[in-house]
């Protein structure tokens, strides 16, 4: 999923996509990541370790899709 979010942030920066949402929906990504790693090192409860993954998965494939249809709409 790093290799994702990677890639997002490259084409938006490479199609000169300036965007609030998109850059906040990036921080809260890295956030959730953070914590997911956080909730690992410490008590790794499995179901929130799980519940982070997923509220971070959502979130990529929510900026994706923003991205997409930014540049949909634009052509």
């Amino acid at each position: 999923m790093p290799v994702l979010i990677y890639t997002l942030c490259a084409l938006a920066l490479a199609m000169h996509v300036e965007s609030a949402w998109l850059a906040a929906g990036c921080w809260l990504y890295v956030l959730l990541r953070s914590l997911h790693s956080a909730i690992h090192c410490t008590t790794n409860r499995v179901v929130y370790r799980f519940a982070a993954f997923v509220a971070s998965a959502v979130l990529l494939a929510l900026l994706w899709s923003g991205l997409v249809a930014l540049r949909v709409r634009a052509n």
